[in-house]
């Protein structure tokens, strides 16, 4: 089967300034995600604090409201990366903790070694990468960053939780095996009028089968439920002690 392709055009809105400037109230510090950041707040501060993280790196940042403000040991070495130059503008003149911000892609064969004992990636960045493959490599490279003994905090894209009824693998199909593998989306954000075309997510199973194997143990963690019209079930994966 040909390369599955989708190409999403989401990236050139993260340079715009007015956009950077104002992310972090709708996607962090609304009323309907409030409630969601400071469950990863408390998570991470739960890891951060429990005495084997030195270095903490988020991948595809932002704003980098999380590395800036998450409470946690001050020893703790903190490394943003990101590919929008704006919003990397935005985290360096926001207060809170030292952070050292890079303007990476980490898919560049390029970027340097990084290695931290903490790796978050959480609102979904890889859904923007223009095949599946790019995705799941994206997912992969992630997971190269963690240290050994370290720990991986992976947002899990489930749209509308298609996942928790669509099967990954199926009985076979005249003849043969079928799996879904992926679901492509689209999303108008209300607030902006920005729509995100094309965005691939791997079905749940499918990011599981690719990283679990590479840690001593992963769970999906799940956020507090939201009474909130058209919210879906958000989770994610944590994986600790990578081999």
């Amino acid at each position: 089967m040909s390369e599955f392709i989708a190409r999403s055009d989401a990236c050139g809105v993260y340079e715009e300034p007015n956009y950077a400037e104002t992310y972090d109230s709708y996607f962090l510090t609304s009323e309907i995600n409030k409630d969601h950041y400071k469950f990863e707040a408390d998570l991470i501060s739960s890891i951060l604090n429990g005495g084997r993280v030195k270095s903490w790196g988020d991948i595809a940042c932002g704003t980098g409201k999380h590395l800036r403000e998450i409470q946690g040991p001050n020893e703790v070495q903190r490394f943003g990366i990101d590919r929008s130059q704006s919003m990397l503008n935005v985290a360096r003149q926001r207060g809170g903790y030292d952070v050292a911000f890079a303007e990476r892609d980490i898919l560049d064969p390029s970027l340097p070694d990084f290695s931290f004992d903490l790796v978050t990636h959480l609102w979904y960045g890889y859904v923007h990468q223009p095949t599946l493959s790019d995705v799941l490599h994206f997912i992969q490279k992630s997971v190269n960053l963690t240290a050994p003994n370290g720990q991986f905090l992976l947002g899990v894209c489930d749209p509308l939780d298609v996942f928790e009824t669509l099967e990954h693998e199926n009985k076979l199909v005249y003849g043969g095996p079928f799996k879904i593998d992926a679901v492509t989306w689209s999303y108008t954000e209300p607030w902006s009028g920005h729509t995100y075309d094309n965005c691939i997510a791997p079905h749940t199973m499918k990011i599981i089968n690719l990283v679990a194997a590479q840690f001593e143990q992963c769970e999906i963690v799940t956020y507090p439920a939201l009474d909130v019209e058209g919210h879906w079930n958000r989770k994610a994966l944590l994986c600790r002690g990578k081999k």
